[in-house]
């Protein structure tokens, strides 16, 4: 393992002595949303690429012009700067492609913020991310992702363009939700995408059941001071 202190230029963050560990080593494939719809809708969404942009991992969401919000498995046993995103498009590996300088894995969840080398040129694609509620039982919630929608293919590349799908909050604790599909569900190459209600993320997605009968995410408002410690965004109430 490499650890490296990522120079954000935010102050609250040095001052806590904050690294970011980086991993090396090998991957999994990814997969996409399973069902669902082309999203015709491109809210913050960004597609996470490694080796110089030859194999899709993951997807993301941008809370700020240098920050992503993604899963932490997406980087287990790899080195970030082999790593970038593309934002600004639905179609995958269109828009504006942008290294990433390095990562914070949070120590308790499946939960990862991302830094990248310079700023996004379009501040109209950030989202807001949840601070101190949770999402009820019986809410709807859109997840978006792109790659494969039938996950028995053994492949990894993405699909043409964004993906959408409807799920149901099925059970919502301090820290997880599980999500029931309404009509599809994400699988492996959209771990890491924003679980949305409104106009903003209340989660970050990142496991499905085999039998895609039900996935889970973990609550940003369980994680807000951490993400706020790193990169001096504060979530919304």
């Amino acid at each position: 393992m490499i650890v490296r202190l990522i120079r954000s230029g935010v102050a609250a963050a040095a001052a806590a002595g904050l690294a970011f560990a980086l991993v090396l080593a090998g991957s999994t494939p990814a997969s996409a949303i399973f069902g669902g719809t082309t999203s015709g809708v491109l809210r913050g969404q960004v597609n996470i690429w490694a080796d110089s942009g030859t194999r899709y991992k993951c997807t993301g969401t941008l809370i700020g012009q240098r920050w992503v919000l993604t899963a932490k498995h997406c980087f287990d046993g790899e080195d970030p700067d082999r790593f970038q995103i593309w934002t600004g498009d639905r179609r995958p590996k269109y828009g504006e492609g942008v290294p990433i300088i390095g990562w914070a894995p949070n120590d308790k969840y499946d939960v990862a913020v991302l830094h990248l080398r310079w700023s996004v040129r379009n501040v109209n694609l950030i989202a807001k991310y949840n601070a101190n509620s949770l999402l009820k039982t019986g809410i709807t919630v859109a997840v978006r992702g792109w790659g494969r929608d039938q996950p028995s293919v053994p492949s990894s590349a993405p699909t043409p363009s964004l993906r959408v799908c409807s799920l149901s909050v099925d059970g919502s604790a301090v820290d997880h939700m599980r999500l029931i599909p309404i009509d599809g569900i994400p699988v492996k190459g959209d771990s890491g995408a924003g679980v949305w209600a409104g106009d903003r993320v209340y989660g970050i997605y990142y496991s499905y059941a085999p039998d895609y009968s039900y996935g889970y995410a973990i609550q940003t408002s369980v994680v807000a001071g951490w993400i706020e410690g790193l990169t001096d965004i504060p979530g919304v109430g």
